[in-house]
């Protein structure tokens, strides 16, 4: 899993050089906003685009937007000073205040709720009903560092005393959202894991990705702990430099609960009902979490290299 994260770093640090070579410095006429793929990048980059526009036309600040090839793509360009402000998921940014001083501004609130889950899903006609019944069987992860799709799930698992890696019959990657619940819908998985905005079955990723009445053949059969809502966040350098631009950019994006334009561009965009402020102590549990996984993956691969080496 270590050569994994390398080998994804290297990807996404390639690409992110190569998108952003253009940006000489911070003294231009316009800024450089990062977005999360957690979903089809061009309906992502539309819509950013669309964040972009808005935000010039309300505070005269002119920004180009870069949707990451991945997760660690979006921390690789904070680290690098490549993006000055994006809207990321919970794990990547606390991966991202490690490597690249990101600090957070704003956190996300759909239904009422700053927090939001991982749910196991299956097709409703699975014979599938509880954890105990996906052993053996094939699920489908997110990206590696994926906090609904991969980290949150993988410590509750953990926690509950079941490897991952022995429990499951076969696991494959289908890297976004989106992903995830097609490949439980066409049948290519059995199981997967995927954000939901609550514990009641109403509202998640499937509701979103699926349509045409076809999240009515999805079923959530287990919930994991809250997790923190992903966030808005800078990086602390360019904060410490532009500390005035910081705080319209984030009163800006603040507003956009306001006004009917706004709130339907949030929705678009990750389905944000709107964001508040967020503050660094909201996000230990996802601290926590990380550490237990990422130090717990590293201690099996040292022990595979051992292997291999004897």
């Amino acid at each position: 899993m270590k050569k994994l994260y390398f080998i994804l770093f290297l990807i996404a640090f390639t690409v992110t050089t190569l998108v952003l070579t253009n940006r000489k410095g911070e003294d231009k006429d316009y800024y450089v906003m990062g977005f999360t793929p957690s979903e089809n990048a061009d309906v992502v980059q539309t819509n950013g685009e669309a964040l972009a526009a808005l935000l010039k036309e309300r505070i005269g600040i002119s920004f180009r937007t870069y949707v990451a090839l991945d997760y660690s793509a979006l921390v690789l360009a904070m680290k690098a000073k490549k993006v000055d402000f994006a809207f990321m998921a919970p794990t990547a940014y606390v991966q991202a205040e490690e490597m690249a001083g990101a600090i957070v501004l704003l956190k996300s609130v759909r239904k009422g709720n700053s927090e939001y889950y991982s749910a196991l899903i299956v097709r409703k006609d699975s014979p599938i009903r509880t954890l105990e019944d996906m052993r053996g069987r094939k699920l489908a992860w997110g990206y590696p560092n994926s906090t609904a799709g991969y980290i949150f799930p993988k410590m509750m698992l953990l926690k509950r005393g079941i490897d991952p890696e022995k429990f499951f019959g076969q696991t494959v990657t289908a890297r976004g959202h989106d992903a995830i619940c097609l490949s439980v819908y066409n049948g290519h998985v059995d199981g997967g894991f995927t954000f939901a905005d609550d514990t009641l079955n109403e509202h998640g990723a499937w509701k979103v990705f699926l349509k045409d009445g076809k999240s009515d053949e999805i079923r959530p059969i287990l919930y994991t702990p809250p997790i923190p809502g992903d966030n808005f966040a800078t990086r602390r350098d360019f904060m410490k430099k532009h500390p005035e631009l910081v705080e319209k950019v984030k009163n800006a994006i603040l507003d956009l609960k306001n006004d009917e334009k706004g709130r339907e561009l949030l929705k678009n965009l990750y389905q944000i009902d709107y964001m508040v402020p967020a503050t660094y102590e909201d996000y230990q549990p996802i601290r926590d979490a990380w550490n237990l996984v990422i130090s717990r993956e590293q201690k099996e691969e040292k022990g595979t290299d051992s292997n291999d080496k004897e």
